[in-house]
């Protein structure tokens, strides 16, 4: 049986991560490079606020894995006290 999708917060990854090792692992990532299609932008009505903006980046290495990095922004949630910028990596 495989193991559960796990989720990791902001503070999560602070804490696991090893900065020097991340970035030397991201050079190589990018030396390798990836297949990376455009990303649809599609725009969502957010009645008596600016629109907000939901964006899917999908990218994979044949054969590798693949991941989905969605992000949404809500310019209006400023005034709300809440981030107006909120991604996930799948």
């Amino acid at each position: 049986m495989r193991e559960a999708v796990r989720n990791f917060t902001d503070a999560d990854v602070t804490r696991r991560l090893e900065w020097r090792p991340l970035v030397d692992a991201l050079k190589v990532a990018f030396l390798k490079g990836a297949e990376s299609p455009p990303r649809p932008h599609y725009d969502i009505t957010v009645p008596g606020e600016p629109n907000g903006n939901l964006l899917l980046m999908p990218a994979w290495r044949q054969g590798g894995h693949i991941g989905l990095k969605t992000v949404t922004v809500f310019p209006g949630n400023a005034t709300r006290s809440e981030p107006s910028v909120n991604a996930q990596y799948l």
